[in-house]
């Protein structure tokens, strides 16, 4: 906003300026969420604190209308982590505000509809999860022949599928995406191939399949440690 500039039209270095402050407060959600994972830290100040620096990122980006983000990336991230760690934090009102903002605003982020489907399945409403799921997989199908977007593109397609189905107990069904889901992170992000292990073994364990539950369970914690 011009009052950030004592009412002028910014320049270079005010726009630096703000770029900085927004760098340090994502340096510092990043941080916090990173010892999440560390052994006895304490996890829920962990929480707290990344969500203050996460939210702080978020509305001062958000407020300004002359950044120079490329094609929207920063923006992007920003909307979609933010309503990943109010998911996380239980805020499950403020999470769904959050990233239905981000579809109003036709942000090309499929993680956005698949975190949404996801939520709304998770609290019982899947007419809001169905339009959902139509929206995201049309976004998916934009993003498949954009440059980088190939593999991911059918990743989240994957999980938004899966997501609405296992939120209708047609679990055999979204088996099959789950393992698509599986397969196309093989090569990539080892972050996401546990993660898709552990979505599939939620899956089987859903379908009373002990055995492959815990052989996809072990799996995924040996490629994490």
């Amino acid at each position: 906003p011009s009052s950030l500039n004592g009412g002028r039209t910014p320049g270079v270095r005010s726009i630096t300026q703000q770029l900085d402050v927004e760098a340090q407060a994502l340096q510092l959600a990043h941080q916090h969420v990173e010892r999440l994972g560390q052994s006895g830290f304490d996890h829920r100040f962990a929480l707290d604190q990344s969500l203050v620096d996460f939210r702080s990122a978020f509305h001062f980006y958000d407020k300004q209308s002359h950044y120079p983000d490329k094609n929207g990336k920063l923006r992007n991230k920003l909307t979609w982590r933010l309503g990943t760690m109010e998911y996380i934090a239980g805020n499950f009102k403020y999470a769904i505000r959050i990233l239905e903002e981000g579809v109003k605003k036709k942000i090309e982020e499929p993680a956005i509809y698949a975190q949404l489907v996801k939520l709304y399945a998770f609290i019982g409403d899947l007419e809001s999860a169905k339009k959902i799921k139509k929206q995201g997989l049309v976004v998916c199908n934009q993003l498949r022949d954009k440059k980088g977007w190939k593999i991911w593109s059918q990743v989240h397609a994957a999980r938004i599928e899966a997501f609405y189905l296992e939120a209708q107990g047609k679990y055999k069904d979204a088996e099959i995406f789950r393992r698509k889901q599986l397969d196309l992170t093989s090569f990539k992000d080892i972050f996401y191939v546990v993660h898709a292990r552990i979505d599939l073994a939620k899956n089987l364990m859903k379908q009373e399949r002990l055995v492959e539950t815990e052989i996809e369970a072990r799996q995924a914690l040996k490629e994490g440690l």
